[in-house]
């Protein structure tokens, strides 16, 4: 038994240093400060960002470094039949034009001085719509005309994307709303 107590002591203190070691006041998982992390409720999953990620200015300062030209991948352009994106600008915001030819087309702006609440609706009354991890509208037709459709993704209070579909020269505004909705889905994951 005695050649035994040597052997027992060392597990019994490697397992009480590993317990310290660990031994925090908060429960839960230990994520490092630079990295991103998922988090799912019952309702839908959200995304939190640690500052030293994103840098000082957080999540609006990060969207105004994004291309909006680069958030339809050449694989997602091609299943949708799209041509390469256009960059645009429309006042101070930065825009991509797609196109697919006589057939429909989108417009996704980046804007870091608009949210939801501060938009141009043009009238309208914009109504919810799921595309993934932020809060999103939907309006159909805005500032009158059919066959078009925006959809508005929250990125913070005061910044936002907003995606513009339109069907060409059919005036199928369902077709626009589901095109901007799927363009919605495509890039949420890819919004700060």
């Amino acid at each position: 038994m005695i050649r035994w107590m040597p052997k027992l002591f060392l597990i019994v203190s490697v397992l009480a240093v590993a317990a310290t070691a660990c031994a925090s006041q908060e429960p839960g998982v230990a994520i490092p400060s630079d990295v991103t992390s998922t988090t799912k409720t019952t309702a839908r999953p959200t995304t939190t960002t640690s500052k030293s990620a994103v840098g000082a200015g957080g999540p609006a300062a990060e969207l105004a470094t994004l291309d909006p030209c680069e958030l339809l991948s050449e694989t997602e352009r091609g299943e949708l039949g799209l041509a390469p994106g256009e960059p645009a600008t429309r006042g101070t915001t930065k825009s991509c034009d797609w196109t697919k030819s006589g057939d429909w087309g989108v417009a996704v702006s980046l804007s870091t001085r608009t949210g939801l609440k501060d938009g141009n609706y043009h009238g309208g009354t914009p109504t919810p719509v799921e595309v993934g991890r932020h809060e999103a509208t939907k309006l159909e037709n805005m500032g009158g005309g059919n066959g078009a459709c925006d959809v508005f993704i929250a990125i913070t209070e005061t910044s936002s994307a907003h995606i513009t579909a339109n069907s060409s020269g059919r005036g199928d505004t369902a077709k626009a709303c589901a095109n901007a909705t799927l363009i919605g889905r495509i890039i949420d994951p890819k919004l700060p």
